[in-house]
């Protein structure tokens, strides 16, 4: 396209000129921190010495109040929480007029899971420093703790008008989850919101946005404000990623297409977007080039057992079962238990007619995943096709255990029984079938055609009328199946009736 081509060059441009920005200010940021914290340890790396000497000797010492914090944090670190109780020991005794050792020591009881005597001692110390930053957010934390999300948002809330400017952007995230597990996602929205507005490269913010409107099954409204907020930040590759994912889950896929488009133009190294422009051509059926967006993927990172298996899948649908082998094999060289990719193979084998290869694989994957409906519904068919009867009918089984809505189980598993014993079992089946799903038009078709073929009319004819009553378009449905139908005239009949 056009403007991705004009992108591109725009953007080249203009990320060559920041890159040098950006690498100059990461430097003088590394320096920075490295200076911090080599400066701390050197100031400290004393205090530790004699720390530790004392714990060995078991021999008193004094520290100031920075010494004792310095060494919570750092043995809290370290998770040596024996080293860091005797240190707030220490610490009491010496300074037990103390705030800041208080909290060090309320922090640490939430560290070890004990968020109620956290709570308990930072109640008593809210009456005396009612409006300690640290002392809010530490109390806050501990309700989050114990999913006391109201509360907690309490008191992030009264943290806004007392942070500084930079401090603002993490205590709206904070509140922002808060509402998401009280599944209060409309609020959750308000506050990630809020946060694009001061920092519309928050990438965080960006993917639960996308997540709030899914789940509250608002992606409409998604797309809208994805697209006003692109208004402002053409450049932001999330937003047009989650733009991209959004007209997805729409089945807007030409319009994903072009969403998912513009990312890789801003940022040609941004892999997802790849997976979710191959996906959209996958359902789109246009598989040749979904599988050369799978390729493009390789130039920028080493392949994995899922993009070679979403190779293969294509391969598959174009009936290139040969080519769908070798990146299914390639998949499983990749993950030995990757499941999809052995019932993959098992397809692919059964429609080359390589029945033991295809049973050797599908049984692999059922045994990988038991429990998935699909495996055993496919492990049944290509047990059926060899003529392994008593087990497909129990992977057809297991498929109505795992997954009783599936209403064409039942077909498979009557023609299955009528194959294998008769045709009695096969209407006693269809008889189960319906009462699980009353008034499903193909069980009364097939059964139609099961009485016809036993010579009862009477009870065909019933079948037959209730199947029209409930779908007459499926009326075809059992003219495939049983052809020999129209030499009933009393089947005709009901046919020409239809829609009179």
């Amino acid at each position: 396209m056009f403007w991705v081509c004009e992108l591109k060059v725009y953007l080249f441009a203009k990320q060559i000129a920041e890159i040098f920005v950006i690498l100059y200010k990461q430097q003088i940021q590394l320096m920075d921190d490295d200076f911090d914290f080599n400066d701390d340890f050197q100031r400290f790396s004393e205090s530790i010495s004699r720390f530790e000497n004392m714990i060995k000797n078991d021999t008193p010492g004094f520290f100031d109040v920075e010494e004792i914090e310095y060494l919570i944090d750092f043995y809290m670190d370290k998770n040596q929480m024996s080293k860091v109780e005797k240190i707030i020991e220490i610490g009491e005794s010496l300074h037990p007029y103390s705030i800041e050792l208080q909290l060090k020591k309320a922090q640490f009881y939430q560290n070890i899971h004990r968020p109620n005597k956290s709570l308990k001692l930072l109640n008593k110390l809210e009456q005396i420093e009612p409006t300690n930053i640290d002392l809010l957010y530490l109390k806050a934390s501990v309700y989050s703790q114990l999913r006391e999300n109201k509360k907690s948002i309490e008191y992030y809330q009264k943290l806004l008008p007392l942070v500084e400017e930079d401090e603002l952007e993490e205590i709206l995230m904070h509140i922002a989850f808060e509402y998401e597990n009280l599944r209060n996602y409309h609020e959750a929205v308000n506050y990630f919101k809020q946060v694009l507005k001061n920092n519309p490269g928050n990438e965080t913010a960006v993917f639960e946005l996308t997540f709030c409107y899914e789940i509250t099954n608002q992606l409409e409204e998604g797309v809208k404000f994805f697209q006003k907020f692109l208004d402002y930040h053409p450049y932001s590759s999330s937003a047009w990623y989650n733009l991209g994912t959004t007209y997805f889950k729409l089945g807007l896929f030409e319009k994903a297409i072009d969403a998912f488009e513009f990312v890789i133009a801003i940022n040609e190294h941004y892999t997802p977007a790849y997976y979710g422009k191959a996906g959209a051509l996958f359902e789109l059926e246009r598989y040749n080039e979904a599988i050369n967006t799978y390729f493009q993927v390789f130039d920028i990172e080493e392949p994995d057992a899922q993009i070679y298996h979403n190779i293969a899948e294509s391969y598959e649908k174009l009936e290139d079962y040969t080519q769908a082998i070798q990146y299914y094999k390639k998949a499983i060289a990749l993950n030995p238990i990757y499941s999809d990719a052995y019932m993959g193979m098992a397809v692919s084998y059964n429609e080359l007619g390589q029945n033991k290869s295809a049973l050797f694989f599908a049984k692999k994957g059922v045994e990988l995943d038991e429990k998935n409906a699909d495996f055993q519904y496919i492990f049944g068919d290509i047990l059926k096709a060899n003529g392994f009867y008593e087990e497909a009918i129990l992977a057809y089984s297991k498929v109505i255990q795992l997954l009783p809505d599936t209403k064409s189980i039942w077909l498979d598993l009557a023609e299955t029984f009528r194959e294998y014993l008769d045709i009695e079992h096969a209407i006693e089946v269809l008889h189960k079938g319906l009462e699980q799903h009353a008034d499903y038009a193909l069980y009364h078709y097939r059964l139609t055609a099961y009485y016809l073929m036993k010579n009862d009319i009477t009870d065909a004819v019933k079948h037959m009328e209730k199947a029209i009553h409930s779908d007459a378009s499926e009326v075809t449905e059992l003219v495939e199946f049983y052809p020999e139908c129209i030499n009933f005239e009393e089947i005709i009949l009901l046919i020409e009736n239809i829609g009179k």
